[in-house]
């Protein structure tokens, strides 16, 4: 039997800890994120919460987290590639509406494209899971979402009212 040492270690995305086997050896364990200050998620009403974890488990199961620990420049080189995702979806959106059909839009040009509302939805979930991937690569969770989401509501109210 192998002896390990346990070695806890604070990073911006929350806390790894490194299981030392051998010196030849290091297993990157992910033990906690800043989730330890999300909402219980035994309830069964907090939806975004749900959507949090089930987002991390999947960065968790690709190596996201372990990746971005190795190098400061892997955490920069993952958000720009989560912008790329998110732009390239919403390509994909305006492909699914009728964003070129001449009935739709004054300066459309191909006649007979429709608007597919079901490819519509499944091209902003995609939107979702990588803006999601931004919140928890940021260390934003639901609350704190959800918290600056009604203060830039408020402030957008509040521009509209002013004629912005």
């Amino acid at each position: 039997m192998k002896k390990q040492k346990v070695i806890k270690e604070n990073l911006d995305l929350g806390t790894f800890v490194h299981i030392e086997e051998d010196e030849n050896k290091q297993q990157d364990v992910l033990e906690n994120m800043w989730y330890d200050n999300l909402p219980d998620t035994k309830d069964d009403d907090d939806k975004l919460n749900k959507i949090f974890l089930h987002q991390m488990e999947l960065q968790k199961k690709l190596g996201v987290y372990e990746k971005i620990s190795k190098r400061e420049s892997m955490k920069q080189q993952y958000i720009n590639q989560m912008i790329l995702a998110i732009h390239e979806e919403a390509v994909e959106i305006m492909r699914e509406t009728a964003y070129k059909n001449p009935d739709m839009v004054p300066f459309g040009w191909k006649k007979g494209q429709e608007f597919n509302n079901e490819k519509f939805k499944e091209e902003i979930i995609d939107i979702i899971h990588f803006v999601m991937n931004l919140c928890i690569i940021s260390g934003m969770g639901p609350e704190e979402i959800f918290n600056r989401y009604m203060n830039k509501n408020k402030e957008n109210f509040k521009r509209q009212d002013e004629n912005y």
